[in-house]
C-alpha cells in the first residue's frame, strides 16, 4: 500500500513541477519580479532532476517496504509543488503590472512560507528527509545532499520576494466579559466611550474584532 503511494506521489510532484516550470517559463524575462523569484524557478529544473533520479532508481532494494515516514515526506513535498504550481499559473495568466501584484496577492492568502523561493527550499528539505528515512541508493542520497547545498546557497544571497509573507486575515475575540487587553507590553488604551479606538495604527489587512458571550 506504501509503495503504491510513494510510487503516486512522486508522479503527482513531477507532474506539478513540470507545470510550474511552464508557466514560469512564460515569466523568465519579466524584470520586475525580485530576484528570489527568478533564483526559485530556476532552481525547479533542478529539483525535477533530482526527483526523476529517485523516481527512476528507486529504492536501493525494490523488495523494501516503503516506511509511512517516506510516505509523509513526500506528501510534505507534493503539497509544495502544488502549491508552487499554482502559484505559478496564477502569475502566468496575469499581463504587466497584474502579474506581480497576482504573485503578492497569492503569498498573502497562503501566509507565511508560501513565497516560491521558501517552497523549493522546503521541497528539498522534504527530500532531504525522504532520504533519512527511505533506503535510497548512496548516489541518490549524495545527489539529495548536493541539491540542498546549492539551492540554499544561490537562494540565501537573493532576499524575499514578497514584501509581506505573514496570514492576511487577524482575528481578535473577547470570550466572557470587561475589556479586551491585547498588548503584551507598554500601554494598553481601551475605549470605554466614543472616540477612535486605535491611534496611529495601520493593519495590512482585514481585521476583525469579535465578542462571544
Amino acid at each position: 500500500m506504501a509503495n503504491t503511494e510513494f510510487g503516486n506521489l512522486m508522479g503527482d510532484i513531477i507532474a506539478s513541477l513540470r507545470d510550474a516550470q511552464s508557466n514560469y517559463s512564460k515569466l523568465r524575462g519579466d524584470d520586475q519580479f525580485p530576484k528570489a523569484f527568478h533564483g526559485a524557478g530556476r532552481e525547479l529544473e533542478h529539483v525535477h532532476h533530482t526527483l526523476e533520479s529517485i523516481q527512476s532508481h528507486g529504492t536501493s532494494d525494490d523488495r523494501t517496504v516503503i516506511s509511512e515516514n517516506s510516505v509523509r515526506a513526500l506528501q510534505a513535498c507534493n503539497a509544495k509543488a502544488k502549491l508552487s504550481a499554482v502559484t505559478y499559473a496564477e502569475t502566468a495568466r496575469r499581463h504587466g503590472s497584474q502579474r506581480l501584484e497576482a504573485y503578492w496577492s497569492t503569498v498573502s492568502q497562503n501566509g507565511d512560507g508560501s513565497t516560491v523561493e521558501a517552497l523549493v527550499m522546503g521541497m528539498v528539505r522534504d527530500l532531504q528527509t525522504l532520504a533519512n528515512v527511505a533506503k535510497v541508493q548512496a548516489t541518490i542520497r549524495d545527489s539529495i545532499q548536493r541539491l540542498h547545498d546549492g539551492v540554499s546557497h544561490r537562494l540565501s544571497t537573493l532576499g524575499s520576494s514578497a514584501p509581506n509573507t505573514q496570514p492576511r486575515n487577524v482575528y481578535n475575540n473577547n470570550y466572557g466579559h470587561g475589556a479586551q487587553n491585547n498588548v503584551s507590553g507598554g500601554v494598553q488604551n481601551n475605549l470605554t466611550g466614543r472616540g477612535n479606538q486605535f491611534s496611529g495604527v495601520t493593519f495590512s489587512g482585514p481585521v476583525d474584532f469579535g465578542r462571544t458571550e
